[in-house]
């Protein structure tokens, strides 16, 4: 499958099983999973009602619910934190957030290239950006900078 967004496309080729949803496609690399609100709703009853509440509460058969709320951008989305045993969304870490979709995009691309010339340190790669010695490289030293961040979370 091919995604598209505002920073570029990715290829997606995986699928997982998510307990209580089906089969899904997933990116290892992305920075969300997207969900069928038509596939969510075959397995759970989902309700959304503006007037009580602006999100999408999704009720578990044990009582319990999940409420997906707009980003700012207008996107419905389930805020998670890590001490949460199952969840319908994965989300990234708050020190990712402060990336933009693009950013975060670019810094999947390092991380990509470092991997691919052998895992050199952050320094000597920084080096071979700056000094032109990968031709066609269309990553900055401030991407291999977040990617170095980024990595250090994991």
């Amino acid at each position: 499958m091919v995604l598209h967004c505002n920073a570029s496309t990715a290829s997606v080729s995986k699928k997982g099983d998510l307990k209580g949803y089906g089969t899904m496609w997933y990116h290892p690399d992305g920075i969300a999973n997207i969900l069928s609100l038509n596939i969510v709703k075959k397995n759970y009853r989902a309700t959304f009602d503006s007037k009580l509440e602006d999100g999408f509460v999704v009720h578990n058969g044990n009582l319990s619910q999940c409420v997906f709320e707009p980003s700012k951008k207008g996107l419905y989305y389930l805020g998670v934190t890590n001490d949460v045993g199952t969840t319908l969304v994965t989300t990234i870490d708050s020190l990712k957030n402060k990336y933009s979709v693009r950013q975060y995009f670019s810094v999947n691309k390092a991380h990509f290239l470092q991997n691919t010339i052998g895992r050199p340190g952050t320094e000597d790669l920084i080096k071979y950006v700056k000094g032109n010695m990968i031709p066609n490289c269309n990553i900055t030293r401030d991407d291999i900078i977040h990617a170095e961040e980024i990595q250090s979370l994991k």
